[in-house]
């Protein structure tokens, strides 16, 4: 277990690392990181994706995906087509949010590929592989605590119902 302790604090720092890293080029282009990680997530998915889409990407909460989206809408950058309020809204990018995309985004994606294309491809592919399997088991592990912490939950209060 020791040994698992550290290699859980190496990779945590390391994932840490990742996101100060993509921080500090977000704050560089003077976008707040929810509005970045939209157009990011955009040029990720492709065209029209639905607000729907941009949430499982982004795995933000809906309030700071929602926020990002009303803020690029207001200025311009986006827009959102489909009745409001619902989440399968289509999204868009108007002439100015495509070219605040190939400012921001779309470097940033150039600077991934270029750090990737560091790695031999067998490398890449074992990086890839591996965290797909710690992401499965963290998965699995973390859906298996929630579970018992529902039922100790209905334990404790049955208990309680009992008395």
């Amino acid at each position: 277990m020791s040994a698992y302790k550290g290699s859980l604090r190496t990779y945590n720092e390391l994932y840490r690392k990742g996101d100060e890293i993509f921080h500090s080029a977000v704050k560089a282009f003077d976008i707040s990181d929810g509005a970045f990680w939209v157009l990011y997530t955009l040029r990720d998915i492709g065209p029209q994706p639905t607000q729907r889409d941009v949430y499982k990407s982004t795995c933000m909460p809906k309030q700071t995906v929602n926020s990002a989206l009303n803020r690029l809408e207001a200025e311009g950058f986006i827009e959102l087509h489909g009745e409001t309020g619902s989440r399968t809204r289509t999204i868009s990018l108007t002439e100015s949010g495509e070219a605040l995309a190939r400012r921001t985004a779309d470097k940033l994606r150039a600077a991934e590929f270029t750090a990737m294309s560091e790695l031999p491809e067998g490398e890449l592919v074992q990086l890839l592989e591996l965290t797909r399997k710690y992401t499965d088991a963290l998965a699995a592990s973390i859906k298996s605590m929630i579970a018992d912490i529902k039922s100790e939950a209905a334990d404790a209060a049955n208990g309680e119902n009992t008395k």
